[in-house]
This record gives structure tokens, C-alpha cells and sequence, in this order.
């Protein structure tokens, strides 16, 4: 019987057969390799979306702190141009009160300063983001000064009030100078006026350690 295929056929037909195979591999591989490429890229865009939505959040959060810088800085500036923030300068509160002394021609003003206490202020527990530390310095004044009437003791608290700076009065006792004199008309030193006022301050570079609280 004859054979239906001569040896060249079917070495012809095995070439083919292996071409078949090869393209099949080529495609089962460009197959799993755009797979892997596909993965790759998802994996790269959800990355990339959430590097997106954190610079998103981020830019948020900068534009709520300039927000929250641009509303209290005016404030800031209001109380550093009211001496709440600045260090204390005794000479220049000593001016001062002769300045009011003259201005309101009031008796010889006697001034003590006693020493400065100062407490660390808290931040809130709830307060996320909470700021550096500040420190609430006072220091108590004590004042005495003839009157003439009692007006002058409010000439001086008043003009002491609108000095830059927050200072809270807390007593103030006037006595008779001379409880036996009858006769008031005269000008002369009838009564003496002694107060005691707190003068605050506030410090937004304390040092480290080193309070002494009131």
C-alpha cells in the first residue's frame, strides 16, 4: 500500500506544527504580560490617586492654617502694639506714671514692683494641633499717693488703664490723712490712697523650666 504522505510532507507538517506552538506561546505570553503590565498600572493609578488626594488634603490643611494664621495675626499685632506680649519695662512703666502724675497734677506717687511670677498656660486637651508654649507673667504693683479728693485716685487708675499693657486693679483703700482735721476747704493731703494692681504680661518664648508660678 502507498503511503498517503511522503517523508517532506510530513517534515513540512512538523515545521508547521512547531510554528503553531511557538505563536501560540508568543501570544499566552504577550498575554500574561500584558496582564502583569495591566496589574502594574492599576496598582500605579491607585497610587497615584492617593498621592492626588493627599496633596489634595494637604493643600487643604495649609489653606485652613493661613486662614487661621490671616484671622489671628491682626489680633496678634493688636495685643503686641498693647504690650500684653512685650517683656516688661519697669523704667517705662515708672515714666508712665510720673507722665500721668504730672498730666493730672496729682500729689508725689509712691511706686513698689514686687516680683515676677510666671505659670505656664495650657491648651485644651481636645486641641489637636496645639502651639507652642506661652506663659502668663504678673507682677503686683502697689501704689500710694496723697489726695486731694477722690477724684484724683480715679484720674490715676485711669490713666494707668490706658497704658499699653493689661493691668487689673484689686483693691484700693483711702484713709484719712489726719481723721482729727475739720476743715477740708484748705488744699492739702486729706486723704492717702494704697492700691494694689496686677500687671500681666505674656510670653511666647519661655524659657525651659523655669516658672514660678502665682
Amino acid at each position: 500500500m502507498k503511503d498517503l504522505f511522503t517523508k517532506q510532507d510530513i517534515l513540512g507538517l512538523k515545521w508547521k506544527i512547531l510554528l503553531a506552538v511557538l505563536c501560540l506561546m508568543l501570544a499566552v505570553s504577550i498575554y500574561y504580560y500584558a496582564d502583569i503590565m495591566n496589574t502594574q498600572m492599576a496598582r500605579n493609578l491607585q497610587i497615584a490617586r492617593g498621592n492626588l488626594q493627599l496633596a489634595r488634603t494637604n493643600i487643604d490643611q495649609i489653606e485652613d492654617e493661613e486662614a487661621t494664621i490671616i484671622e489671628y495675626i491682626g489680633r496678634y499685632q493688636e495685643l503686641e502694639t498693647d504690650g500684653v506680649v512685650n517683656p516688661e519695662d519697669r523704667l517705662q512703666l515708672i515714666e508712665r506714671i510720673t507722665e500721668i502724675r504730672e498730666d493730672n497734677d496729682l500729689f508725689p506717687i509712691s511706686v513698689n514692683i514686687g516680683e515676677q511670677l510666671s505659670m505656664e498656660l495650657l491648651y485644651d486637651q481636645s486641641e489637636q494641633d496645639p502651639g507652642g508654649p506661652v506663659n502668663i507673667n504678673s507682677t503686683t504693683l502697689e501704689l500710694s499717693l496723697p489726695l486731694l479728693h477722690e477724684n484724683d485716685l480715679t484720674r490715676l487708675l485711669d490713666g494707668l488703664l490706658n497704658t499699653p499693657g493689661l493691668y487689673m486693679p484689686q483693691e484700693c483703700i483711702i484713709s484719712l490723712s489726719n481723721p482729727n482735721a475739720t476743715n477740708f476747704i484748705v488744699l492739702a493731703q486729706h486723704q492717702r490712697a494704697n492700691c494694689v494692681v496686677s500687671w500681666f504680661t505674656f510670653n511666647v518664648n519661655p524659657p525651659q523650666n523655669n516658672n514660678r508660678n502665682f
